[in-house]
């Protein structure tokens, strides 16, 4: 891990990217751009959102680090305000 950045987190969420722009209509730079943004949005707020749903195990951050990619960022953006809605805690 350098500058923040897990290589688990960054191929799951790769993954994810990829399969959530699979049968888009949207031009080529337009899902290389949603790959991009997926694949680095995972990076970052994998560890938050698996902190958020109380997941500690390794092998499911890097599942959550797909369904964020898989997501983009409106998706997990519902589910962090969704959880900080219902928690005051946090």
């Amino acid at each position: 891990m350098q500058l923040g950045i897990d290589s688990g987190f960054t191929i799951a969420g790769l993954i994810g990217a990829i399969a959530g722009t699979a049968g888009s209509k949207k031009s080529r730079i337009a899902k290389i751009g949603s790959i991009l943004m997926g694949m680095g949005f995972s990076m970052y707020t994998t560890p938050l959102a698996s902190e958020l749903i109380g997941i500690t195990n390794e092998q499911s951050k890097l599942g959550i680090a797909v369904v964020i990619g898989y997501l983009g960022i409106q998706g997990i953006q519902k589910l962090i305000i969704s959880k900080l809605g219902k928690n005051e805690d946090i």
